[in-house]
């Protein structure tokens, strides 16, 4: 075998690193936006479009928007979060955007903010089973549409990672997870 070879058996793929390093993250994160609670109200849900609309804008105006990403199109999830949010009653054109600050605001890290986001594609798909139908739901409906073909591409992606740039791509996971704790936390508490 060659050290090559050992070395692909012995590193997990960057995949399986950014689900480990961020498993904590991701439990706050649900549990902060509570969509998955089954007495889950219209305030409530609300509350949870609001927190996630102010968070892809910052995340959307963090990233670089292309046509093209190398996994699939860009997602207008902005626009699907404000017809939904607009279903509700509520315009959020005037709230203020969620700071967002990646550890390296160009470059590999980028990878980790698009782990976040398209990984909660794969939750949308769940969402859409459980959500009460009486709740608008188009932001969920479109990405669940494409989440299981879009996150086998993301992660073909992923495991073309030189393993040395691991670090910054689980560190901008990090950032990304803490800005939309700290945005869903802030919404729950009525300080967003």
């Amino acid at each position: 075998m060659s050290l090559s070879t050992r070395e692909a058996h012995t590193t997990p793929s960057l995949a399986h690193a950014l689900r480990e390093a961020t498993a904590l993250e991701h439990r706050q994160v649900e549990a902060a936006l509570r969509l998955g609670d089954p007495y889950l109200g219209r305030a409530s849900y609300a509350r949870a479009l609001v927190c996630l609309e102010r968070f892809v804008r910052a995340w959307e105006a963090a990233v670089r928007q292309r046509s093209e990403l190398p996994w699939g199109p860009w997602l207008p999830r902005r626009r699907w979060l404000a017809e939904d949010l607009l279903q509700l009653g509520i315009d959020a054109t005037g709230s203020k955007p969620t700071p967002l600050h990646l550890p390296h605001p160009v470059g590999i890290s980028e990878l980790g903010a698009h782990y976040v986001l398209e990984g909660s594609a794969l939750g949308a798909a769940t969402l859409t089973r459980t959500l009460d139908r009486k709740l608008p739901a188009h932001y969920f409906s479109a990405l669940a549409t494409q989440a299981g073909s879009r996150w086998r591409a993301f992660q073909r992606h992923l495991e073309a990672v030189p393993p040395a740039d691991h670090p910054a791509v689980i560190a901008g996971a990090h950032a990304t997870f803490r800005a939309l704790v700290t945005e869903a936390s802030a919404e729950r508490h009525g300080t967003g």
